[in-house]
């Protein structure tokens, strides 16, 4: 696709999906739309939808348009939720939408493809700390999307296109030439700081100062770079020590998202996160206890607080 892009539709009014709402409708209101059913069409209607203190009067839609284009379709939804995305944004796609997908894991990109074939999905990783508690949407910095085709050497139109609708909206991004090696580079940090954070229930400053959760950073992130090397994908000590740096500048007292999930009684990502390593670490021969053991104390809790009768 080498069209400009002129209308955005959202599905899913999470942390991600109404902080980049919001920052398009501050450039351009009448370019962004929010796909939703009648209920939720009906409850934000009336109760509002609030980020960083302000609340947005989106477009909400529960049909696809008859007069303009779907350019790009953003999902901004968490994982457990993909299924329902799918169904929800089937009948918007249409010949040259580009869908991006800002959910976590490295494997959501491929279901998502392997449902919607003719349209496939640019990979994408955001960094951002944005926080949703009931309808607002907290963030302190503005963040960066990181996306692209699996090799940006040469770009692609359609990652052109997005690139330059980013730098009209004024939305921070990056196109690495190694898109893959950058998405194992965030599934390293969801695997390790996401993980053992939500075990202690506690802030980024565990992952900044805290000797023993210091020694399980290293011992689970270690287990991520030997899934990732067998596969060809150059993961290494070095990611591990710049992920730490990174952790470091991060407010002590934020939250990862899984410690989020956990405050707020919602389940876990931990089936892609330690989940996909147990499962790709099988496929490979290759031991990944540590994983194993964070797989089965966040199940556990998870046991605890929702099904345990």
């Amino acid at each position: 696709m080498s069209k400009n892009i002129k209308h955005v539709y959202v599905f899913g009014l999470g942390a991600i999906g109404a902080k980049y709402a919001s920052m398009i409708y501050d450039v351009n209101p009448e370019s962004v739309h929010v796909i939703v059913d009648e209920t939720r069409k009906a409850k934000y209607s009336k109760n509002g939808v609030y980020v960083n203190g302000k609340k947005y009067d989106f477009d909400y839609v529960t049909v696809p348009p008859k007069d303009h284009d779907v350019d790009l379709l953003i999902l901004g939804v968490k994982s457990l939720d993909l299924a329902e995305a799918i169904d929800g944004i089937r009948d918007f796609v249409q010949e040259n939408t580009v869908i991006l997908s800002l959910l976590n894991g490295i494997g959501t990109t491929k279901i998502l493809n392997t449902q919607l074939p003719n349209n496939p999905a640019i990979y994408s990783i955001v960094y951002m700390d944005a926080v949703k508690s009931g309808n607002h949407v907290t963030y302190g910095h503005r963040g960066k999307v990181v996306f692209g085709e699996a090799n940006n050497e040469t770009k692609s139109s359609r990652i052109l296109a997005l690139s330059t609708f980013f730098e009209t909206m004024d939305i921070d991004h990056e196109i690495p030439e190694d898109m893959i090696l950058a998405l194992w580079r965030k599934f390293l940090i969801n695997v390790v700081g996401n993980q053992l954070t939500y075990i202690i229930n506690a802030g980024y400053e565990a992952l900044q100062d805290n000797p023993y959760i210091l020694n399980l950073v290293q011992a689970v992130g270690e287990e991520v770079i030997a899934i990732a090397n067998a596969q060809g994908i150059a993961l290494a000590q070095s990611d591990i020590d710049a992920m730490i740096t990174t952790m470091r500048k991060i407010d002590p007292k934020a939250k990862t998202s899984m410690v989020q999930d956990r405050e707020q009684l919602r389940a876990s990502e931990v089936e892609i996160f330690a989940g996909e390593i147990i499962e790709l670490g099988q496929q490979l021969q290759i031991p990944t206890p540590y994983n194993f053991m964070l797989y089965n104390l966040i199940k556990g809790y998870e046991f605890e607080q929702f099904e345990r009768e």
